[in-house]
């Protein structure tokens, strides 16, 4: 087996697990891309609604990271709405 303490995500996954040791939970989800594209998903102790829940937290995420990420070209969308606006009145 390999050496995961050299690989890129160690420094995440040791945070990870002692964010999980200190706070207790009772559930957990992991999902993973794998390095062929493929994907990946493994959980403790949840069903069907907590999967659920958890993939829209996770889709939530996507959305507000896509929101910050775009913010310039939003910004730039509505100043320029209003600067036709001022134009038209």
């Amino acid at each position: 087996m390999e050496d995961i303490t050299k690989k890129a995500w160690a420094p995440w996954l040791e945070e990870t697990i002692k964010f999980l040791a200190e706070d207790k939970p009772v559930k957990i989800a992991m999902a993973v891309v794998m390095e062929d594209g493929s994907y990946a998903v493994n959980h403790y102790n949840c069903g069907p609604v907590d999967l659920y829940a958890m993939a829209g937290m996770i889709q939530s995420e996507g959305t507000w990271k896509e929101i910050q990420n775009s913010g310039h070209v939003l910004r730039e969308i509505i100043e320029s709405e209003d600067d036709e606006e001022d134009v038209d009145s």
